[in-house]
C-alpha cells in the first residue's frame, strides 16, 4: 500500500485533494510477497502488510497514513513493514502517526518494522531517541524475518 503526498491547494474544500490511499496488490495480495535469492519465501503470512509512504510524511500525508495502517490492521494484517525508503522528509506529525501505527499494531498483537531509511529520516528519529523504540532494518526483506 502507498501513500502519496501531493501538494494541497490551501482553502476550505481541502478533501477532496488529499493524499490516496494505493493498495499494491503485487506487495500485499500474493503470497509469498517477497523471496529472497535463495528461493525462500520470507513473507507468506497473510498477517504481514508493506506500507510504503512517498514524499513528506508531516501533517498533511499523516492522517491519511493512519487511516491506512488502521484499516490494515481492522483487515487482520497486523504485522506491518513501512517502507521508508521514497520518504524525503518527516516532521513531528508524521513521527507521530509512526508511533500511532505501533501501538494499533502491538495492540492487535502484531508488530510494527520500518525499513530503507533514509539519512533525513534517520537523523530525525535519532535526534528523538525513536530509533530505540522502532525496529529499523536496511530492507523490506530483512524486516519482514523473525516474527
Amino acid at each position: 500500500m502507498t501513500v502519496e503526498a501531493q501538494q494541497e491547494p490551501y482553502g476550505r474544500h481541502r478533501g477532496d485533494a488529499r493524499p490516496g490511499l494505493f493498495r499494491r496488490p503485487d506487495v500485499l495480495h500474493q503470497t509469498p510477497a517477497y523471496v529472497d535469492p535463495g528461493g525462500a519465501a520470507l513473507m507468506t503470512e497473510t498477517r504481514t502488510a508493506v506500507l510504503q509512504p512517498t514524499g513528506r510524511l508531516n501533517m498533511v500525508a499523516s492522517p491519511a497514513f493512519k487511516n491506512l495502517v488502521e484499516e490494515t490492521v481492522a483487515s487482520g494484517q497486523t504485522r506491518i513493514v513501512v517502507d521508508l525508503g521514497q520518504v524525503t522528509f518527516i516532521d513531528s506529525s508524521g513521527l507521530g502517526a509512526l508511533i500511532s501505527a505501533l501501538k494499533a499494531t502491538r495492540q492487535a498483537g502484531g508488530d510494527l518494522r520500518i525499513a530503507d531509511v533514509p539519512d533525513q529520516v534517520m537523523s530525525v528519529l535519532r535526534l528523538t531517541n525513536l530509533d530505540r523504540v522502532l525496529r529499523v532494518h536496511p530492507t523490506v526483506v530483512d524486516a519482514s524475518r523473525d516474527w
